[in-house]
């Protein structure tokens, strides 16, 4: 079997579009800084560059799964924005 790399960030810092190329920044939480509230402080962690065509394939890919999500029940769009009152989604593997 080939292997596998996976990568987990916590989320998106920002989504640009630089010469041609759309670029998106992500964060993970550190484990030893904090913000001014407490919480565990953003650092960036990877930036993904693709085209804008491959950001629009992945935006549809993503978009389609949140209307999976929104048929199930597990996420509410409020104000244009999907929102779950849950911590973290469970893993239904398309079940």
């Amino acid at each position: 079997m080939a292997e596998q790399n996976q990568l987990f960030v916590d989320g998106v810092f920002n989504v640009a579009i630089q010469d041609g190329a759309v670029r998106v920044d992500f964060f993970q939480h550190s484990p030893t800084q904090r913000d001014n509230e407490g919480k565990p402080a953003r650092q960036f962690a990877h930036r993904l560059v693709m085209s804008p065509q491959g950001f629009l394939q992945t935006y549809s890919a993503m978009d389609q799964l949140v209307k999976q999500l929104e048929e199930r029940g597990l996420v509410q769009r409020k104000d244009g924005q999907a929102s779950t009152s849950a911590d973290v989604l469970p893993d239904t593997d398309g079940k």
